[in-house]
Order: structure tokens, then sequence, then C-alpha cells
């Protein structure tokens, strides 16, 4: 039977729910709200999967692209995984030919700049092909780097997979009726990716968008660890309760 979560927000007209799951830390245990949602979107190897984040995953999108792809390649990391089993669609957000085109020099030089695209070798390597694969184009690429570009000064090389599925996921007609939740997301990393501009603008959509919320990933809005009703209450009025470490 399939779980259902936002009817338990009591919201007069109830959404489907989507969390989307970052690798940032995430110190207070979701994993039932997680777990009961209708849709959940992780990245790359899952690092927080099972910690505090439940074990549910519909949806992977994995970095295509340069050497993080080419070590899932090697280790085989999707197949081996304890999850593998519960995928139902993989994303691939990396067009080679526009990111080399639109990347921008970053110092010091890093190895992860590479623009050699591991698609196939992601596909076959971790046996993916019984399901439904997803590459996202090079206009959606290019279009999300100018979105980037055009909030920040500073060179950056790429947007990180995460900013790539949001943005994906916000403009994709067949989720248009969820309501978007992202954990686990801290806006921090490789210094590739432009996080400040990606904080900004998902920050502008968490304001201006009913249906779109971000929870933050180190301080929680809960008195207590697994205080499911202070989360609700703070899903239900999109405020943030009481700050606590």
């Amino acid at each position: 039977m399939r779980k259902l979560s936002w009817p338990e927000l009591e919201r007069p007209q109830a959404r489907p729910c989507m969390a989307i799951i970052g690798n940032g830390p995430i110190r207070t245990d979701l994993s039932e709200f997680i777990d009961a949602c209708d849709l959940v979107l992780r990245f790359n190897e899952c690092k927080n999967y099972g910690i505090h984040s439940g074990r549910k995953i519909d949806i992977l999108c994995i970095n295509n692209t340069g050497a993080p792809a080419q070590r899932i390649v090697d280790g085989r990391m999707i197949r081996s995984a304890s999850y593998y089993d519960s995928i139902s669609e993989v994303w691939f957000p990396r067009n080679a030919e526009i990111h080399k085109k639109y990347a921008q020099a970053v110092e010091p030089p890093s190895p992860l700049i590479e623009f050699v695209d591991w698609t196939d070798e992601l596909i076959v390597s971790n046996e993916l092909a019984a399901v439904t694969t997803q590459r996202f184009s090079g206009e959606f690429y290019g279009m999300v780097f100018h979105k980037l570009k055009n909030k920040t000064p500073e060179p950056f090389v790429s947007p990180s997979t995460g900013f790539l599925a949001i943005e994906y996921v916000l403009s994709e007609p067949r989720f248009s009726e969820y309501e978007i939740i992202l954990i686990g997301f801290s806006f921090q990393g490789w210094r590739g990716h432009p996080w400040k501009a990606e904080h900004r603008i998902l920050q502008g959509y968490a304001s201006g968008r009913p249906n779109f919320r971000i929870i933050p990933p180190a301080k929680m809005p809960f008195y207590r660890k697994g205080n499911m009703a202070a989360l609700k209450s703070w899903l239900k009025e999109n405020v943030y309760l009481s700050w606590v470490d």
C-alpha cells in the first residue's frame, strides 16, 4: 500500500510529495517523513541513504561526466548498493559538449575538470538498462548554466548535479502537482560549483513558490530529535519554529 504524507499535514487540498535528498549532513532523523513521500530523488552514491533520511529511493541522478562518474563506473557502485533494486528511474544531467563550451577556469586547476561523458559506461557497468533513463538535453544544460552566470561574477566550472536536477524537476510538467521538499543541501563542496548563486536562486524559489520548501540541513526547527509534529507544522506554515543545535 502506498504511504501518504501530505494528508497528515491537514492541508485542505493535499498534493503528492517529492523529497529531493542532497548529500549534506542531516542531523535530525527524518526517515519517517522521507519514506512516506510519494517520490524520493537522491544523488550519486547516496551518502545519506539510511542515515536520518530513510531508505526510499525512486529516482537516482548521477554526475555523468569526469572523475566522479568514472569512479562509479569502475567500482560498479550503484549495482553493488543495497538500494539498487529500488531504483525505477536514473537521470544523467550533464551534456559533455555544452559543459566544455561554457565551463570557466578556476584556480588552482583540478583533475575533476574533465569533459568525458560516461553515461553509456554507467548504464552498462551498473546494469541500469532495465530502468527508465533520462539524459538532460544540451539546451537545458546551457539554460541552467546561463541562469547561474547571471547571478554571480565569479568563474565556475559547472552547476552542481543537485541544482541541475532541481531545475529539471521544476521545469517538468509531470512534477507540477508535487510539493517539492529539499533536504540535506548544505550548498558547499567542490569549488567548481557556484554554491552561493545556487543557494540564492533556490531561496528565491522557496519564497515565491507555494509548493517548494527547503529544510535546513544542519540546524533543524525541532525541539527534540524525531519531532514530526514540529516538522509538519513548519512545512505547513513555511516558517522556522525554534532553532536548536
